[in-house]
């Protein structure tokens, strides 16, 4: 299968354990799930998938959604305020 480049943005958390706020990836087309799998994988992530939010160009996406060329994919950790 072909490799598809999406960019990757972080938030909160998931921001400071990357060392980074935004990535650009190269992978073959698979769900935003399995990306941020790979990822936390890569960056140490302590944040299990399960809670993380998922985005897609903008739009809040099931953990099912299959990434393409030229999205941009955003992972949004559970955060608390108070």
């Amino acid at each position: 299968m072909d490799k598809v480049e999406i960019r990757v943005s972080y938030f909160a958390s998931l921001r400071d354990q990357a060392g980074m706020a935004e990535e650009k990836v190269a992978l073959v087309s698979c769900s935003v799930f399995e990306v941020y799998q790979m990822l936390a994988r890569k960056h140490k992530f302590d944040v299990a998938g399960r809670f993380i939010q998922y985005a897609v160009n903008s739009n809040f996406v099931d953990r099912d959604y299959v990434v393409a060329a030229g999205d941009h994919v955003v992972f949004i950790p559970p955060v608390s305020g108070g």
